[in-house]
């Protein structure tokens, strides 16, 4: 059994979304291809797309390899790939590997998310800044 959790906060660290769910049996590439594209989803949803750049963080070098270079992803994994870039093809984005400890939180809600019934999702409406900055996901 797998989950996916990620969080989304603005350039002041301010958490604005964050999510979680149980994706059943799932191999950890696919998982985090799901989790990326989910809060990709969440963020094209909400007011934010209009006004800010996207900052996705993944801790899988993989993954965002195959994300910023998709002919290199294996066969296996590019329609979830494609399905992603996709989703962001009008967005202003980009995607970034970070180590592992900085994704403690979107950590915990994977693995919250593995023995969730229900998708929790959690909405800020208060973004704590007016001005133009990016949003970033930790991931």
């Amino acid at each position: 059994m797998g989950g996916v959790g990620g969080v989304l906060r603005n350039h002041l660290s301010v958490t604005l979304a964050e999510f979680s769910r149980s994706i059943g049996v799932l191999d950890p590439a696919s998982a985090e291809i799901l989790t990326i594209k989910e809060a990709i989803s969440i963020f094209i949803s909400s007011r934010w797309s209009k006004d800010y750049h996207l900052i996705v963080e993944s801790d899988s070098n993989n993954v965002v390899n195959w994300i910023k270079r998709s002919h290199y992803a294996p066969t296996s994994f590019k329609y979830l790939v494609q399905s992603c870039l996709e989703e962001c093809k009008e967005l202003s984005w980009e995607i970034n590997c970070v180590d592992r400890n900085i994704n403690f939180v979107a950590d915990r809600l994977a693995k919250a998310g593995i023995n969730r019934q229900v998708p929790h999702l959690l909405l800020e409406f208060d973004d704590g800044d007016n001005g133009d900055r990016p949003l970033e996901r930790g991931q």
